[in-house]
């Protein structure tokens, strides 16, 4: 991994520790951005970034059966 994604990558953690809302969406779409830069290169994904994303698809599924009429 470059010293550039390195950067960024810690950048977008401090970000979305800070952040809410559709702020913190926007950083999570930059994260996914990089993650799949990486995968794409070969490189390992921290596992932070990775959990981040799934907890966001969590949230989504989730969300989806909260409005499901009984």
């Amino acid at each position: 991994m470059t010293p550039e994604l390195e950067a960024r990558l810690a950048d977008l953690r401090q970000e979305l520790d800070h952040s809410y809302g559709a702020a913190h969406e926007t950083q999570l779409d930059h994260l996914e951005e990089v993650v799949l830069l990486l995968e794409n290169k070969g490189d390992a994904v921290p596992a932070w970034a990775k959990e981040r994303l799934a907890a966001r698809i969590d949230e989504r599924v989730e969300d989806q059966f909260d409005n499901m009429p009984f």
